[in-house]
């Protein structure tokens, strides 16, 4: 298939946060097995408040690299893959180049990009990069993208503080640690999915699924739909 190109006359850039966007990780599990396995006086309220696990737990980023390797391996369904993310990137990496940003430490690569290989191995990506938390900013702007897609309220607060970033932002709708974005609803950055009016605070494992799936229907609709009005 030939690429599909931007107003720039380039492929375009889209990306991807990891955790809440591609991959299901059960958050307050993981402080759950720090709390019970390891013995760490864990704040529930501040990971609430900051999305932070140094915050919630007071420990290094080492520590808490070394904890979460170890919850991977001794947790049986640790990890899962966002409803609908493999079918979205097959149809997204048709026409984009795709880059995977996160805040996920590097000493987790071999780790991520294994699970990465078994639930979407057919997906080619540009680049992964790790260690992202608080820079997120600089990798948009480093990779020149055209969207970025990420679940975190803190670190997109963070990316649209600064305006010299053009970068179409779509908040994926996960349901963890999530204040409410309405502050954010008027940045013209922000591409706002149709599904989040789905969202209230009693939603079954199921009816999340389909939320992820209609969610990354919508992504590839956002994305594709104007490049084909480029292409006519």
């Amino acid at each position: 298939m030939v690429a599909i190109l931007s107003n720039a006359g380039k492929k375009i850039r889209i990306g991807i946060d990891i955790d809440g966007v591609l991959i299901d990780t059960n958050y307050h599990a993981f402080l759950e097995y720090c709390e019970k396995k390891l013995g760490w006086k864990i704040s529930y309220e501040k990971f609430s408040q900051t999305h932070s696990w140094d915050a919630a737990t007071g420990k290094s980023e080492s520590e808490i690299t070394s904890a979460f390797y170890h919850y991977l391996s001794d947790t049986e369904h640790s990890q899962k893959p966002i409803e609908g993310a493999y079918k979205a990137l097959q149809k997204l990496g048709e026409i984009a180049d795709i880059y995977l940003i996160t805040a996920r430490f590097e000493d987790l690569r071999e780790t991520t990009t294994n699970f990465l290989n078994e639930h979407l191995g057919e997906i080619l990506y540009k680049e992964i990069s790790m260690s992202n938390t608080e820079k997120k900013a600089q990798r948009i702007r480093e990779f020149n993208l055209d969207y970025f897609i990420d679940d975190s309220f803190r670190e997109v607060s963070a990316i649209l503080q600064d305006t010299t970033i053009k970068t179409k932002i779509i908040p994926f709708p996960s349901f963890h640690g999530q204040p409410d974005w309405s502050e954010l609803k008027n940045d013209p950055r922000i591409i706002w999915l149709q599904v989040w009016r789905d969202i209230t605070n009693k939603l079954t494992a199921g009816l999340q699924a389909e939320i992820h799936k209609k969610a990354w229907e919508e992504i590839v609709e956002e994305i594709v739909s104007p490049l084909r009005n480029i292409d006519s």
